[in-house]
Formats: structure tokens, C-alpha cells, sequence
């Protein structure tokens, strides 16, 4: 008896972890440049049988960032600058957010943790327009669009990834 209260102990806790586990990981001062530095964690934004992709929101003094971390099934690939990636709305209005540097993958650099760790992946950092704030905060993104060098990805959003980027803006602008 007292075995199988452990366990499910143990599930309720990873199930808690998962599904109230985004945080601000980082908020801090850096005390050599004196930036201003908060951080969300990282978050699966899509994971289809095409591509896996995590987000998380910084900020770096007022500067906002949305950082994508993407695997295309271990498929070598870039993104290049100026290319975008666009949400697509709920009342149909299209943010859109531009690369501005170009990045190739590397091995792990799609990854947030052990699992794709030996894959080809990218991380990009797409800055947030100001006028793009509002609407990523308040607005169900009902569809995501990006870019590479070889065409476009793109996957429908659930309800559950729409609310992780407003809870990450959330934990940004309290």
C-alpha cells in the first residue's frame, strides 16, 4: 500500500512539474554590463512528426526576444537573415518576427535537454517588434510559419501552445 502511495505521489508531482512548470529562470542584473536580464524557460512550442520546436521569451534591458530552439527530423538546414517567422492569429492578424543574422544548425543546438542532443537542430533569436507585443500577449496564435534557406515549416498551434506564450509574456511584463 504504502508503495503504491509513493508512486502516485511521484506521478502527481511530474504531472504538476509539466504542466505548471514554466518559470522565470533567469532575472537578474549582470553585474559587469549592468544589463537588465530576465529569462522564461524553455517550453515545446511544436512537436509533430516534421519538426520540434521550443520558445522561451527574454528580455535584455526592454529589448524582447523570442527564441526558438527547431529540429526538421536531424535534416541539416538554415535560416537566414532576414528571413521570418510568422503567427498567424486568431482574429487572423499575422505578427511576424525577423532573423537578424544568419544561422545554420549544429548538432544539439535544437534541443532543450538530453533528448535530440545528437540531432541537428537550430537556435534562433528573433527580436519582438514593439507593435508585436501586444498581440503575442493577448492573442490566441492559432498557426506558426518560418523560414529556412530550403522554404518554409509550418504547424497548426493548440490551445495549450498559445497559452504557454502568454504565460511567458506574463512572466516577463507581471
Amino acid at each position: 500500500m504504502k508503495k503504491s502511495i509513493n508512486i502516485t505521489l511521484i506521478l502527481f508531482l511530474c504531472y504538476s512539474v509539466t504542466l505548471f512548470g514554466q518559470v522565470l529562470e533567469e532575472n537578474n542584473v549582470d553585474e559587469f554590463t549592468g544589463a537588465s536580464i530576465k529569462r522564461t524557460s524553455w517550453e515545446t512550442l511544436v512537436m509533430n512528426f516534421k519538426m520540434t520546436t521550443y520558445f522561451r521569451i527574454s528580455e535584455v534591458n526592454e529589448y524582447l526576444i523570442f527564441e526558438l530552439k527547431m529540429m526538421l527530423n536531424g535534416k541539416v538546414f538554415s535560416i537566414g537573415e532576414g528571413q521570418q517567422m510568422m503567427f498567424k492569429m486568431a482574429n487572423d492578424e499575422i505578427i511576424q518576427l525577423t532573423n537578424p543574422e544568419h544561422t545554420v544548425t549544429c548538432t544539439g543546438c535544437g534541443a532543450k535537454g538530453f533528448s535530440g542532443s545528437s540531432a541537428q537542430g537550430i537556435h534562433v533569436k528573433y527580436p519582438i517588434p514593439q507593435d508585436s507585443i501586444e498581440p503575442l500577449k493577448i492573442l490566441n496564435a492559432i498557426k506558426l510559419r518560418i523560414y529556412t534557406t530550403d522554404g518554409y515549416v509550418e504547424a497548426d498551434l493548440n490551445a495549450q501552445s498559445a497559452t504557454k506564450i502568454h504565460k511567458a509574456f506574463k512572466l516577463i511584463f507581471p
